[in-house]
């Protein structure tokens, strides 16, 4: 029975990643310059931004 609530956490955990990851793939320009106004090179390509998420937050 503890293990329902557990999985079901982290389906939502997961489901916040999922929808960060997918908005930030579909603004590229706004994480872009999101990213130039923190001094992080806007040049990165889409593949960087979660690793750069992982670092800001």
């Amino acid at each position: 029975m503890k293990k329902t609530p557990q999985q079901i956490a982290r389906l939502f955990l997961g489901h916040i990643f999922l929808l960060a990851g997918v908005s930030k793939i579909g603004a590229y320009a706004g994480t872009q310059s999101n990213m130039e106004a923190m001094d992080v090179s806007g040049a990165l390509d889409v593949t960087n931004i979660g690793a750069f998420e992982t670092i800001i937050m």
